[in-house]
């Protein structure tokens, strides 16, 4: 009797501290509480730079701004524009500078049809995404190199 009501109580404690905590681990640690508030900062800052941007304050009553929205690239725009707001200019930025292209992942699953053929079909996930992924590098390198660019490069061998 005495053995079940303690387990009956653990469960209690447990489902408590799930509904209190998020877990049943316990009150989450001072990194997780940190982490969290920091992505609630920042949600709360986008969504203000948002209304911001929606309600045409500040810079985006101006004619002159209104009108580049037609005339210039969209990643250019909010890099010349959106330094009023930083957190949506950045991601603007990020979303708006990519290709606009399948080429990029047409390439990598021919390469990946090529490494993963039905001779090696016993060649696992993981094995095949890592040898798609250094011929993706070496490709790159390879490109780079024939367009003369070359990287700097500190040796790591102490010469004295």
């Amino acid at each position: 009797m005495q053995e079940g009501l303690i387990t009956c109580c653990r469960v209690h404690e447990l489902a408590r501290r799930a509904l209190e905590f998020g877990g049943p681990q316990g009150a989450p640690s001072h990194h997780q509480r940190q982490r969290r508030t920091d992505v609630q900062e920042r949600t709360a800052e986008a969504m203000a730079e948002f209304a911001k941007y929606r309600a045409r304050d500040g810079i985006f009553t101006k004619q002159f701004v209104l009108s580049n929205i037609v005339t210039m690239a969209p990643a250019s725009w909010w890099a010349t524009y959106g330094k009023h707001l930083p957190t949506i200019a950045s991601v603007a930025q990020r979303v708006l500078s990519q290709p606009v292209s399948a080429s990029a992942a047409e390439r990598n699953w021919s390469i990946y049809g090529q490494i993963k053929s039905p001779d090696r079909n016993r060649l696992r996930h993981k094995v095949a995404d890592k040898l798609a992924y250094c011929h993706e590098v070496l490709h790159l390198a390879d490109k780079l190199q024939k367009a003369s660019y070359s990287q700097k490069a500190t040796s790591w061998v102490d010469d004295s």
